[in-house]
């Protein structure tokens, strides 16, 4: 086997070397996404020019502030091999969903091409060639005969031979390898996922239709108690729909038919739901529910006089809700619902119809 100048260690860390790999990155802010889509530009010409240390370099700048990605574990892999310097300690224990993620994207043979980084929870390009760079790679590491079963399962995999190379980790080609037995790992039946709950609050408007139209459209407030369970949503929230009514209308208090515009709206629901549609980070839910609905219609002064009223209704709704999860598990939520209500005025103005809702909710952690 050839053997290049260096052996590259994943976490080494070097104190002077001949380039500068941040000032190679060009933006002045620099993220991962930013240096992985510079690194896998770089990573070819100076693999072909066998720029031993500023490969190392690079690929130690890289891990320092991203961790080990699919790409740099990718490339260090097969350059370890080249190297005769191959071990399997320094694998990072999502080594399984790097080489899923891998094969998911070639297959899909997007453009440009993404990997998924399980740090920040987000997909992140890479250079253009750098696929077809690592394929030609492994294809001249297979030319030698002297490959342990390890090497071989990675060179294979990596020149995209991907289902004559998964056979050998799910028929025990493999067995004894810690890749091996972290795929063991990831084949054990998962146990049910915990409830995880978020409390948070909720910004939207109130719409109308019908009579209710009357009253007009209102900026609602509102709490929310989420719990998400496997695929199932259910939740508690309370809102309250305020601003004057647009138009007067009227209501009997003890017998006295009074004129008011004040418009105080409030409502306690349930609901639970399924997820239609989910992916890594974030579901669409279906929604069904139903709870209180109530309106207060008296001013203070009103109240001051010794005036009660409220108009009370059911509710039934149906309606869809959009999670987005971030990785600390507090959600970005969009809300929408049809409301079925029946506000009983008796003697006073018909307040028949129903409500359309519409809101964005923030859900803070869960426990």
């Amino acid at each position: 086997m050839c053997v290049l100048a260096i052996a590259l260690q994943p976490g080494d860390r070097l104190q002077a070397q001949d380039i500068d790999i941040e000032s190679l990155i060009v933006r002045q802010h620099i993220d991962c996404s930013d240096i992985a889509l510079s690194a896998t530009g770089m990573i070819p010409g100076m693999h072909r020019r066998e720029a031993a240390d500023s490969l190392r370099t690079l690929l130690s700048f890289w891990e320092s502030r991203c961790g080990i990605t699919e790409p740099m574990m990718r490339y260090t892999i097969l350059w370890q091999i080249l190297t005769n310097s191959f071990s399997e300690e320094w694998l990072p224990d999502r080594v399984i969903d790097h080489l899923l993620d891998h094969r998911d994207g070639v297959k899909s043979n997007e453009y440009p091409p993404q990997f998924f980084d399980f740090r920040a929870w987000e997909y992140h390009q890479i250079y253009p060639g750098f696929n077809d760079f690592t394929r030609e790679l492994a294809g001249e590491i297979l030319a030698y005969n002297d490959l342990t079963k390890l090497e071989r399962f990675f060179a294979g995999f990596y020149h995209h031979d991907f289902e004559e190379s998964w056979q050998m980790l799910t028929e025990g080609a493999l067995s004894g390898t810690r890749v091996d037995s972290l795929y063991q790992v990831s084949q054990e039946p998962p146990e049910p996922s915990p409830t995880r709950l978020h409390a948070g609050f909720y910004i939207g408007m109130w719409l109308p239709n019908g009579n209710l139209e009357r009253l007009g459209n209102h900026p609602q407030v509102g709490l929310m108690l989420d719990g998400v369970s496997e695929h199932v949503i259910y939740g508690l929230h309370m809102h309250i729909a305020f601003s004057d009514a647009y138009r007067t209308y009227e209501v009997m208090v003890d017998n006295r038919l009074l004129k008011t515009n004040h418009f105080l709206q409030y409502n306690i629901l349930g609901f639970a739901g399924f997820d239609l549609l989910r992916h890594r980070d974030f579901s669409f839910y279906p929604i069904f529910g139903g709870g209180y609905d109530g309106i207060d219609p008296l001013s203070r002064a009103q109240r001051e006089e010794g005036l009660r009223k409220a108009i009370h209704s059911y509710n039934l709704h149906i309606g869809l809700i959009y999670h987005r999860r971030f990785e600390n598990n507090n959600v970005f939520s969009i809300i929408t619902r049809y409301n079925v209500v029946d506000y009983v005025n008796q003697r006073g103005t018909d307040l028949s119809g129903n409500v359309f809702t519409l809101g964005v909710g923030f859900g803070l952690g869960s426990w």
